[in-house]
């Protein structure tokens, strides 16, 4: 984030929106999209309804909020 490094753990049926609205609701960071460096993918609003698991984020992964 801007702010620096969150570090967090949810479980496989997390959805995007709601680790999203966990950021926010943390920090008061808006959440407009997460990147994820390797392999290179944007995940933005359209994909929030996507599960942790559907994105293929579990069982970890780096994201990058902006």
């Amino acid at each position: 984030t801007p702010s620096g490094n969150i570090m967090k753990t949810f479980s496989a049926d997390t959805t995007l929106f709601e680790v999203a609205q966990a950021i926010g609701t943390e920090n008061g960071t808006q959440v407009s999209s997460f990147t994820q460096n390797f392999p290179r993918k944007v995940f933005d609003g359209s994909d929030f309804g996507l599960t942790l698991k559907e994105a293929g984020l579990v069982p970890s992964a780096a994201l990058i909020v902006q």
